[in-house]
């Protein structure tokens, strides 16, 4: 695993040395671009599930028909039933709700790549050695009485909190290591990490007050944000019978993701934070452009009456013979592959149907059994029942 994120981060370390003299030498800054280059390399990705959204939205009509078909009917046997004939029209229209499922996969090596590189600027700014970066780690250990492993937050990948460790114990201290003497002769050649007067290289904290604990809550922001607006943006699958359950779910989400983000913004520097504010912006602009450019598919009213017609006309049997009209059969719920009729609203009509022809019956009946009671008796009728 790590073979394949030096294969990414070493191309991408560039880049964020370029970044960063672009910027003027500017940590923030170039945090700023090189996040601007990741959404615009991460494109083909967004592109790809923008497509997969446009072409699961283009099937809506059709999978909301099969779900009104079984409206009501919330046995496990009936909605394994929905859910197998929504699975085969998709199928059919040749979508896999699954294809989206591989491009998250191959993103997340990139990721955390990505954030590797961000962690460790020595090695992506200032060009160090992994023999150098540990030989720091180990003197300040050194300086600090303590073992490597002590270290806060700190590994031969993770070298942004050594910044504030060297100029606390004094460049002076790290000179017998070649590398650095060669490459720092003054403070202001460590990677420059303020912005506004605040040092990103630093962790907020409630211990002390600080400017940094905006980053936490401009974090949360930003992501609560991010979350709403993208839900926007890009297709919701309906859930059916359960969409009061996913609304549900999916407000909760809303502010345990931004909630979580803010917990980590407590753990780690200062200009980390800023990074993920900086790709949560980014990332919704993005989305914003792709639901412009490539929008979803709108359907009226009509189109989903349309949709119910059709799968009407294709799947309910034309039935044609007569059944007893003494017998009804009321098909259950758990005996939804009856092979009598394919439709449940059809076979209510039916039962209804029948149910008011006896009806008429009973009542045709009755009305000419009262009329024969209250017809007027003939003379010679009389006569007979006297004598």
């Amino acid at each position: 695993m790590n073979s394949i994120f030096n294969i990414i981060a070493i191309p991408f370390g560039y880049v964020m040395q370029f970044c960063y003299w672009v910027a003027q030498e500017n940590y923030i800054f170039a945090l700023l671009l090189f996040a601007f280059v990741i959404e615009i390399f991460m494109l083909p990705f967004a592109i790809k599930q923008q497509k997969n959204s446009i072409n699961a939205a283009r099937l809506r009509p059709k999978e909301m028909a099969i779900r009104k078909k079984y409206a009501g009917r919330n046995d496990q046997p009936t909605q394994q039933k929905m859910m197998q004939e929504i699975q085969e029209m998709q199928q059919k229209e040749g979508y896999s709700p699954f294809s989206g499922c591989l491009q998250m996969l191959i993103q997340i090596p990139i990721i955390m790549a990505l954030y590797n590189i961000v962690y460790n600027p020595f090695k992506h700014i200032s060009g160090l050695s992994t023999e150098a970066i540990q030989a720091i780690i180990n003197k300040t250990a050194e300086l600090k009485g303590v073992e490597p492993s002590a270290l806060s937050g700190v590994t031969a990948d993770r070298t942004i909190n050594l910044i504030n460790e060297i100029k606390n114990f004094g460049l002076e201290n790290y000179s017998e290591i070649p590398e650095v003497a060669e490459k720092f002769t003054s403070v202001a050649d460590l990677p420059n990490m303020s912005f506004l007067g605040l040092d990103l290289a630093g962790t907020p904290s409630f211990e002390t007050f600080s400017w940094l604990l905006l980053i936490p809550l401009l974090t949360f922001v930003t992501y609560f944000l991010s979350s709403k607006l993208s839900r926007k943006f890009i297709y919701q699958p309906s859930q059916g019978a359960t969409d009061q359950q996913a609304a549900c779910s999916n407000n909760m989400m809303d502010f345990t993701m931004p909630l979580m983000s803010v917990f980590f913004t407590f753990a780690v520097p200062g200009a980390i934070g800023v990074y993920w504010i900086f790709r949560s912006v980014l990332n919704t602009l993005k989305q914003f452009i792709m639901s412009k450019v490539m929008p979803l598919p709108k359907f009226t009213e009509e189109d989903y009456k349309e949709a119910e017609r059709a799968l009407m006309g294709k799947n309910v049997k034309q039935v044609k013979k007569e059944r007893d009209p003494n017998r009804p059969k009321v098909r259950s719920l758990h005996h939804i592959d009856d092979e009598d009729y394919e439709s449940y609203e059809e076979q209510k009509k039916i039962v209804a149907d029948m149910q008011e022809e006896r009806e008429r019956k009973q009542a045709k009946e009755t009305s000419e059994k009262l009329a024969i009671e209250q017809a007027p008796v003939k003379k010679d009728d009389r006569k007979k029942n006297n004598k």
